[in-house]
């Protein structure tokens, strides 16, 4: 199992972006996000997928006049499943991608008391922000 999170590891250190997602009208939510997008070829993103447990594939997708051919697109859109992933990656990840995670778990833990209007939710999804940016970290060692 290591073998393929490496992998998958590896995959999102050069390809993926972690970001938060904001919806459209005030009151929605946002969201932490993990993506990744692929041209041609959708078989690393299933591969992808299978190695972390988590997220789905999406596409193809073809853009007239981009000359880039199909897209398939790589997404975890939910609080829960993205720390997950971010959990089971995090050994083998860069620093920039470390800093990123970080970066934008912190952006939606500063979200959740304001935008998640049910009391339980705001506990549950920041005791989980909480518990992921003290446990996961950046050190000397990493840079």
């Amino acid at each position: 199992m290591s073998t393929a999170l490496a992998y998958a590891a590896g995959l999102f250190d050069g390809e993926g972006c972690t970001y938060v997602m904001h919806g459209k009208r005030e009151r929605d939510r946002p969201t932490l996000v993990l993506s990744i997008t692929q041209c041609f070829d959708a078989e690393v993103l299933h591969r992808f997928v299978d190695a972390v447990g988590e997220g789905y594939v999406s596409g193809p997708v073809n853009e007239s006049g981009t000359g880039s051919g199909p897209r398939w697109n790589y997404r975890c859109q939910r609080i829960g499943p993205s720390l997950v992933v971010l959990d089971r990656l995090w050994p083998w990840l860069g620093t920039v991608k470390r800093a990123q995670a970080l970066a934008a778990a912190s952006r939606v833990l500063e979200a959740v008391d304001l935008a998640w209007r049910r009391p339980e939710k705001r506990e549950q999804y920041g005791t989980l922000l909480r518990y992921f940016l003290t446990t996961h970290t950046i050190t000397r060692e990493d840079t």
